[in-house]
């Protein structure tokens, strides 16, 4: 039996910071303008961000190319505009599902099935809008390069960095997939996380486990995985 590893990507844009914020931003204020339109008595207003964040990218792209300090300056300036934007959608997002929870916000009898969809991707999101906030917050203004369990995206939020040593493609997102050949390149098995392969792959090289069923491995995937 030959086993493999192949990365199969998911269908993301590259991960900047300043993008995963726009996403955040767009998909927060997209359910809170649902909700407000849906609900008896909205009692608040949903202010679109979407111009002022246009600007804040574009800045931050133009300010990403100077090298010097005065441009390191103006980047940090503009995500910290991007940021005090997110930061205030996400507020308005929990008050707005806390007066749900307390039912001083109903829905229209028409509209109570859109406004509990709206609500259910709220709790969804927010948690990860919180996680892009802080690693952003690292990144950028404590230089934190290698943050810990990043967030690649909001809609694939299980995709990693992959480095498999490729020339032309040296990073990409997605998930290692472990593919069993038997004669004739027939798949006998699989699986997605990688996580316990490498670990083992990684002891048996060290002498400390024996893996009889292992014939051919590609290990330099399963070491690059962690």
């Amino acid at each position: 039996m030959r086993t493999d590893t192949t990365a199969v990507e998911t269908n993301i844009h590259h991960p900047s910071d300043s993008s995963l914020l726009a996403d955040s931003l767009r998909v927060l204020t997209r359910s809170l303008k649902t909700i407000s339109q849906s609900c008896q008595q909205g009692g608040w207003k949903v202010v679109d961000h979407a111009r002022a964040t246009k600007y804040r990218l574009l800045e931050i792209a133009r300010a990403s190319r100077l090298l010097n300090d005065a441009g390191q300056q103006r980047l940090k300036k503009s995500y910290g505009r991007l940021l005090g934007l997110t930061r205030a959608v996400t507020l308005q997002a929990c008050a707005v599902l806390a007066r749900l929870s307390s039912a001083q916000l109903s829905a229209r009898p028409d509209a109570r099935t859109r406004v509990l969809r709206q609500e259910t991707r709220l709790r969804h999101y927010l948690p990860l809008v919180e996680r892009v906030m802080e690693q952003t917050q690292a990144r950028v203004f404590q230089a934190q390069s290698h943050y810990p369990e990043k967030i690649l995206s909001l809609f694939e939020a299980h995709s990693v960095v992959i480095r498999k040593g490729k020339p032309h493609k040296p990073n990409e997102f997605g998930r290692l997939v472990r593919l069993d050949e038997v004669e004739n390149g027939i798949v006998s098995g699989y699986e997605l996380d990688f996580a316990s392969i490498a670990c083992a792959s990684h002891n048996w090289l060290s002498g400390q486990v024996t893996l009889p069923w292992f014939k051919s491995s590609d290990f330099a995937a399963a070491e690059s995985s962690w």
